[in-house]
């Protein structure tokens, strides 16, 4: 990064902010569907259509599945990757004593920054106009987007709403305004309860309220200081609703140590079990503050490559 242009790495305050130029290439990486269709066609795998995993039962050689249709299946090895929620459904469902669940939250908050000065910088290279990182125990990371026709055609593509309202936003604040995606630390996030009893699964969100204030006077700080050269005049930080975020886990994490509750060894195997295995965020230790995909990715590339 120090080789780049634009980057400027603030020392004391623990911010690195700078141009992303990370996915140049805009043809993607891989295609889930298609690799596993190719393997399907080349019959190294099996696709089970209708069968949702509810819970499991091990055996000496054996690994017994059961669906939500009441069938069941039978296999040497089962690896679960089926979400932090999902995952923490079917092992209640297996383990009669455990009756709750943690999971941590990367959340995502936004953010529009309203400016009284044109902004001049702009980035094509990639999707993302620029990033704004804050490393420590308070930590954070931020995508910053310029409201371009190539952005607003995305947001368009998952909400008409939301898009009408940033192209009219726009069209009257010309190149005045920036859209943040927020990403909290986990440290300072939610933490969500799952509770099992008489068979129905509850879910209660757990942050402080005094916590949450604090964060958001300092993020918003942090970006008045970073753009102050455009003038801020208005900032508007709007909290993610419960179950806006897809960034769940670590409620199974992998340890050293077993005494820690509801940990994992470090191929995602829960207590005492040898062939199955957790490779999705549940059982990461903990969670980056950034987006997820590749990091899991690897996460459960190296369980399934020391486990077959």
């Amino acid at each position: 990064l120090s080789k780049q242009k634009n980057i400027n790495i603030i020392k004391k305050k623990k911010i690195i902010f700078g141009a992303s130029r990370i996915a140049i290439n805009k043809k993607k990486l891989f295609n889930t569907r298609e690799i596993f269709f190719k393997l399907f066609k080349e019959k190294k795998i099996k696709i089970i259509f209708n069968f949702k995993v509810t819970k499991f039962k091990e055996f000496k050689n054996k690994v017994v599945i059961y669906s939500s249709n009441n069938k069941k299946m039978i296999c040497n090895k089962l690896f679960i990757g089926a979400g932090s929620f999902n995952t923490a459904n079917i092992f209640m469902n297996s383990f009669n004593k455990l009756k709750k669940i943690y999971l941590k939250e990367n959340s995502i908050n936004y953010a529009l920054i309203f400016f009284r000065k044109k902004i001049s910088f702009i980035n094509n290279n990639s999707y993302c106009d620029f990033y704004m990182t804050k490393v420590g125990k308070k930590n954070y990371h931020n995508q910053i987007y310029l409201l371009k026709d190539k952005f607003l055609k995305k947001i368009k593509s998952y909400s008409y709403f939301h898009y009408m309202i940033l192209k009219l936003l726009h069209i009257i604040f010309e190149n005045k305004i920036i859209l943040v995606f927020n990403y909290m630390g986990m440290n300072i996030s939610k933490q969500i309860e799952l509770t099992k009893n008489n068979n129905i699964i509850s879910v209660r969100n757990i942050i402080s309220k005094d916590k949450k204030n604090n964060y958001y006077s300092q993020v918003k700080n942090d970006l008045k200081n970073v753009f102050k050269k455009y003038f801020p005049f208005l900032i508007i930080l709007k909290s993610s609703n419960f179950g806006d975020s897809n960034h769940y886990g670590s409620s199974f994490p992998f340890k050293n140590s077993k005494k820690i509750s509801n940990s994992t060894d470090l191929l995602g195997r829960y207590k005492n079990l040898k062939n199955i295995h957790i490779i999705d965020s549940s059982s990461m230790p903990s969670l980056p503050t950034n987006t997820l995909t590749y990091t899991l990715m690897v996460h459960s590339a190296r369980i399934t490559d020391k486990s077959l």
